[in-house]
């Protein structure tokens, strides 16, 4: 399904106890009977997340209040740690669940509402280059705004996909002209973090 026809939630979740295996299974069985919620995917923390903690990345009609919906359905031992609704920009294109075995980094930006339309415009950009090298593979999978317009600000989310670790360090020296436009963006906001994860599901062959 086209991603503009869709609002995207982020939701990170903690269970009292069990680990995120656990937490997942249980995820998994309530998005069951959850019709009008498509997973994008689920992640566990390589670092930067507990090891009884889950990355929820879903995607649903608009109009639907997500975070109320989800937290309605989970048990009262899971916490949602933060819940936001976000709208894609230039990627994704669709709602199609992230399957890729690989490492997936979640990157959090603060922006000014007013700031927004220029970092999608670096990002873009920089993509041309930072895509095109053969030194590292990765893939920016998407780029979301917060999906309220009317807020003076709020977090955009990069999430973007590497074959390893290995991949990750050699990107952080992109070519030039992707370094220019990464440093304008990182200018423009006012925090930055990351988190390293991986898909908590096992990847389709």
């Amino acid at each position: 399904m086209s991603a503009t026809d869709r609002i995207f939630l982020f939701a990170h979740l903690r269970a009292a106890s069990g680990g995120w295996q656990a937490l997942n299974e249980r995820v998994n069985t309530l998005l069951v009977d959850w019709s009008a919620a498509r997973r994008v995917g689920s992640f566990m923390g390589v670092f930067g997340i507990g090891n009884h903690e889950l990355f929820l990345l879903l995607s649903l009609p608009p109009g639907t209040d997500g975070a109320a919906g989800l937290r309605g359905r989970l048990p009262a031992d899971v916490e949602v740690l933060s819940a936001v609704p976000l709208s894609a920009t230039v990627r994704p294109l669709t709602d199609a669940p992230l399957t890729r075995s690989g490492l997936y980094v979640f990157r959090f930006f603060d922006v000014a509402a007013t700031d927004v339309d220029e970092v999608v415009t670096l990002s873009n950009t920089a993509w041309e280059t930072f895509e095109d090298d053969s030194r590292y593979a990765s893939e920016p999978m998407g780029l979301y705004r917060p999906d309220d317009a009317t807020a003076p600000r709020g977090p955009m989310l990069l999430l973007t996909w590497y074959d390893s670790f290995n991949s990750w360090e050699l990107s952080r020296s992109p070519h030039p002209d992707a370094t220019a436009n990464f440093n304008r963006r990182r200018a423009l906001s006012r925090s930055v973090i990351a988190y390293a994860t991986r898909p908590a599901d096992p990847p389709s062959a």
